[in-house]
């Protein structure tokens, strides 16, 4: 699926048409998306990542969706914390708590995922492409990954950009010629079915993806804009709720509980009447001033990347850098090059000896785990230790030369050569 997209965008390039990126692609086949429902529950004046809060919770939800009678079973979807409370409590209540299916929050999944891509990859390339178009604040951001919208639509980008170099450099061998002629007759007899106008060109996508089998939310019911269910949270009931609060006392708190849901649900329609509530960007994925400029990111990044060795078949290099061409350490390509099978047999680990706690293996080996420290291309940054002790060897050379320069000056001779002057130290 995500390669044909790649073959798509690559044809219609060289046709001189732009057609909306990977999400209208993916979702071409959901002609309608039907706008979910939101409701709040009474939980405001509770503290969060509590164990206490949680099992209230799911009490409120078992009666409000008539666990047994309506529903056999509720998919419950939470962060890292939420989740493992959810984990822990299935299997403290064992039977009690069968109708609950404690499902992962794939947006805190990826939030939390797009730290560790920029420590593994930002030294090893994602550097000089970051720095085309952030600098200063926003560079910050996105190194950082304060802000997911930033971080994350850099990653998409690059994404694009890598799979359409790698198509370049597939193309260009001379054993797919033919292939290559056969799937532009392909491709030209699609798109001349096709209205070629930017703003209907997203025709172009195919059948591809239909997310009606996923966890998805739809805010507004408009194609092309649902999101994950904790993302949806954080974007209606949670901000709504922070909205409508004035008042941050435990009194207040307990008062607004019940009604405060209502309040921020009145105080956004209000908003939306008056045409003063913020506008989304919910429509630019078929907006040609957007589609426009996401093809314009994505072309630069794949010009810089088309003047690196990245792709070219050459199975004897070793590990380097793609831009500086620096040659990677034996430990740095072995972690670089096998960090994912690490993280399988660290997790397969883990779930042995602290989920299972399998009783074949012994006290040793039960909590035997050790840290594995990822070794990237990284510069080795230098301790203050180590500073301190160059700023005394610099100062230590700067008094012996002075010390040399005097002694040549008492004598009435020339220092001969550097020698005299290092033999002159170590002394």
């Amino acid at each position: 699926m995500l390669i044909s997209y790649g073959f798509v965008k690559d044809h219609v390039k060289e046709k001189h048409i732009i057609i909306p990126g990977l999400k209208p692609y993916l979702s071409y086949s959901q002609k309608t998306t039907e706008a979910s429902t939101f409701h709040s529950i009474a939980v405001l004046d509770d503290p969060a990542d509590s164990k206490e809060t949680v099992v209230k919770t799911l009490i409120i939800l078992h009666d409000r969706f008539q666990i047994g009678n309506k529903l056999q079973y509720l998919v419950v979807v939470g962060d890292g914390k939420s989740y493992d409370h959810l984990i822990k409590l299935k299997a403290e209540y064992g039977y009690v708590l069968d109708w609950v299916l404690p499902y992962p929050g794939d947006w805190h999944i990826l939030k939390n995922f797009l730290p560790i891509f920029i420590k593994i990859f930002y030294d090893a390339g994602l550097k000089e492409l970051a720095g085309i178009y952030h600098h200063g604040a926003t560079l910050k951001v996105l190194t950082e990954c304060t802000k997911f919208s930033v971080s994350h639509r850099f990653f998409c980008h690059l994404w694009e950009a890598m799979l359409r170099c790698q198509i370049d450099a597939y193309k260009n061998q001379e054993a797919v010629i033919d292939w290559r002629k056969e799937l532009d007759t392909v491709l030209n007899t699609v798109l001349s079915s096709c209205d070629h106008t930017p703003d209907t060109s997203e025709k172009c996508a195919g059948d591809i993806l239909d997310f009606e089998d996923g966890f998805s939310v739809s805010i507004t019911g408009k194609n092309y804009y649902c999101v994950a269910l904790d993302e949806a949270h954080e974007m209606e009931i949670n901000l709504k709720t922070k909205q409508a609060i004035n008042a941050f006392s435990p009194t207040s708190l307990a008062t607004l509980t019940h009604y405060l849901p209502y309040r921020a649900e009145t105080l956004h329609n209000i908003k939306n009447q008056l045409c003063i509530e913020k506008t989304d960007s919910q429509y630019r994925e078929t907006n040609k001033p957007f589609i426009e400029t996401e093809e314009l990111t994505i072309r630069q990044y794949l010009s810089e990347l088309n003047t690196t060795s990245l792709f070219q078949e050459n199975s004897e290099c070793p590990l380097v850098h793609i831009f500086k061409i620096t040659v990677a350490t034996t430990d740095q390509s072995n972690c670089m090059l096998n960090y994912r099978e690490y993280g399988i047999t660290d997790m397969q680990k883990y779930i042995i000896c602290f989920l299972i706690k399998s009783t074949e293996l012994s006290a040793k080996q039960m909590h035997g785990r050790k840290r594995m420290n990822l070794k990237t291309v990284v510069p080795m940054k230098i301790s203050m230790h180590k500073q301190k002790k160059e700023i005394k060897d610099n100062q230590t050379v700067i008094s012996c030369l002075r010390k040399q320069i005097a002694f040549s000056k008492h004598t009435q001779k020339p220092v001969k050569t550097w020698i005299s002057l290092f033999h002159f130290q170590e002394q």
